[in-house]
């Protein structure tokens, strides 16, 4: 997907609920930090920032009740510093996605707090493996192999200050493998141990452009 093609989508979607579906539907935008790491990589610790940012929809269901997705460019991945016997020094994973999640929340509608939790298709656009900067991502003994495809559940939890501004919390993981690790620092004994999962926690603003928790 182009970026230029995503900007169009995302500037679509934004603006149609003020034409078609305003009395339905509120639309906003999401711009925020992830802080994730891959479970089985050997890098433990929430180390990558990344970012990330997109656009937000919602339906109204029943009474505090909402139905809603996001349409987010994320970016994942984990980092650290390797130490003992086979140091390399800085080793990075950035695996970026385009991502869809489709969620349920309830809003306390006097409070200003919302949660909910739902589940996240993710299509893999890039993936770099960097040691001390330089790029490893092509070479066979590459340490690891995502998958084009990643389906995550969540869960989130959001204050608004506003009812067009709101600061969001959400935890995320991947529901089955995002990736595989068979080769460093050494092959595993069997399959089960080859596999990586996405694990990560995210701190969002998000700017809703119609009163969300109006009754």
């Amino acid at each position: 997907m182009r970026i230029y093609n995503y900007i169009l989508f995302c500037c679509f979607f934004v603006v149609l609920h003020q034409t078609v579906l305003a009395q339905t539907f509120k639309g906003g935008a999401i711009i925020g930090s992830n802080f994730s790491q891959i479970d089985g990589d050997g890098m433990a610790g929430y180390n990558k920032f990344g970012l990330q940012a997109g656009v937000t929809g919602q339906f109204k269901i029943k009474g505090n009740w909402s139905l809603g997705l996001d349409v987010l460019f994320t970016q994942k991945g984990s980092a650290t510093t390797l130490i003992g016997a086979n140091k390399f020094g800085h080793s990075m994973l950035k695996w970026h996605y385009a991502e869809v999640p489709v969620w349920v929340r309830y809003h306390d509608a006097k409070g200003g707090f919302y949660f909910g939790g739902g589940l996240a298709l993710s299509r893999l656009l890039s993936y770099q493996y960097l040691t001390d900067g330089e790029d490893f991502s092509e070479l066979f003994y590459t340490p690891t192999t995502p998958k084009k495809m990643e389906i995550s559940y969540f869960a989130d939890v959001a204050y608004h200050f506003k009812p067009f501004l709101g600061i969001g919390f959400r935890y995320q993981y991947s529901l089955f493998p995002a990736g595989r690790m068979c080769i460093y620092p050494f092959p595993p004994e069997n399959e089960r141990q080859c596999r990586q999962f996405n694990n990560l926690v995210s701190l969002r603003l998000m700017f809703i452009f119609s009163a969300l928790m109006s009754k």
